[in-house]
């Protein structure tokens, strides 16, 4: 790609892939189909899976080691900057997205973004008008916001990424703007099982020690960061979200060996 007028016109499709499957692709494919470029950034996939890649029209980025998830925004945004592309969508390689919801979002996000007091879009499931804090999955970005707000914290590795740019965007007096969309699934495609007992049915999923740990280190990280900038209320929206963390994992893990 080339920086001109007509590249700063594209939206690029961004996915981060960690061995992904057959949704990956699909996403890729759809997103081409629908006037994106697509980027997606290898932290770990197989050799068929890359082969099944260059099949297609996709740039890679990513060295097929995992550097996690921080590092891969990062690394895109530099790359973004270098061409002039002016806005990414991001979705995980596990969200199912519809053909309404790639075709809505092409049309629509100038709109939402025409306003100067938003930084974020976020694509998705929330029905309130504005949020302060979203996931990344189903967020499209601006090049402009990021230029002026510096790129994605690349010392978070998986957990945190999308909270510490939330938090950033928060303190600058930026909104998030949400768009709610049916046709957009995070849940589907997740790894996780559910139990039922006494007629009651239980979503269960369990993440492991490193993500644990991972998750509680950012949210240590978010909690003195939010507190040095005087940002008490998202202090204490990372707190919530940290305990309901760890009381889920470790209500799956009571009910796994239980049951």
């Amino acid at each position: 790609m080339q920086g001109n007028d007509e590249h700063s016109e594209t939206v690029v499709f961004f996915s981060i892939l960690f061995d992904p499957e057959q949704n990956a692709l699909e996403n890729i494919q759809n997103a081409n189909r629908f006037g994106y470029k697509s980027v997606v950034y290898i932290n770990r996939a197989s050799s068929q899976f890359i082969a099944d890649l260059n099949s297609l029209d996709v740039i890679v980025l990513g060295r097929n080691k995992n550097f996690g998830i921080g590092v891969a925004f990062s690394e895109l945004e530099d790359y973004l900057k270098e061409y002039g592309i002016e806005y990414f969508l991001y979705f995980d390689q596990d969200t199912a997205v519809a053909d309404h919801a790639w075709k809505y979002i092409q049309y629509s996000y100038k709109e939402f973004f025409s306003s100067p007091e938003i930084g974020l879009v976020f694509y998705g499931s929330n029905k309130s008008s504005y949020s302060k804090l979203v996931v990344s999955s189903g967020c499209l970005f601006s090049m402009g916001v990021i230029r002026k707000l510096g790129n994605h914290d690349s010392t978070f590795f998986v957990e945190g990424v999308d909270y510490e740019f939330c938090l950033r965007l928060k303190n600058s007096n930026y909104k998030i703007r949400n768009v709610y969309l049916e046709s957009i699934d995070h849940l589907t495609l997740q790894n996780g099982n559910s139990l039922t007992k006494f007629g009651f049915e239980v979503n269960i999923r369990i993440y492991g020690n490193k993500r644990l740990k991972d998750f509680n280190i950012s949210h240590i990280k978010l909690i003195g960061s939010s507190f040095a900038l005087g940002q008490y209320e998202m202090a204490l929206l990372f707190v919530r979200s940290m305990v309901a963390f760890n009381v889920s994992e470790f209500v799956s893990r009571v009910l796994t060996r239980v049951f």
